[in-house]
C-alpha cells in the first residue's frame, strides 16, 4: 500500500520464486536471443534505409559514386560490410 511493496506477501514471494525460476531457465536464456537478434535485424533494416536514401541525396547533390561509397563506409562501417554498402547503393541507381 501507499506506494510500498509489502516483500513478506505470499503473492510477492511466489512471484519472485517465479521470476527466479524463469530467468535462470533455457527459455530465459532463448527468449533474450531471439530479443537481441530482433534488435539487430531492425537496426540492420534501418541502417540500410538510410544508406539508401543517404546514396539517393548525395547523387542529387552532384557526389560520384566513389565519393558517395566512401562516406557510405565511413558511416555503416560497423553495421554493413563494404560489399553490402556496394550492393544497396546500385539497387538505388
Amino acid at each position: 500500500m501507499n506506494g510500498e511493496i509489502d516483500i513478506s506477501s505470499t503473492f510477492i514471494a511466489r512471484l519472485n520464486k517465479e521470476i527466479d525460476r524463469y530467468v535462470g531457465s533455457s527459455e530465459w536464456r532463448d527468449d533474450k536471443m531471439k530479443l537481441q537478434t530482433m534488435l539487430r535485424d531492425t537496426e540492420r533494416e534501418r541502417a540500410i534505409e538510410d544508406l539508401t536514401k543517404s546514396a539517393n541525396r548525395m547523387r542529387q547533390l552532384g557526389a560520384n559514386e566513389a565519393n558517395i561509397f566512401k562516406m557510405l563506409k565511413e558511416d555503416y562501417h560497423g553495421q554493413l560490410s563494404d560489399e553490402e554498402i556496394r550492393k544497396y547503393m546500385n539497387e538505388t541507381k
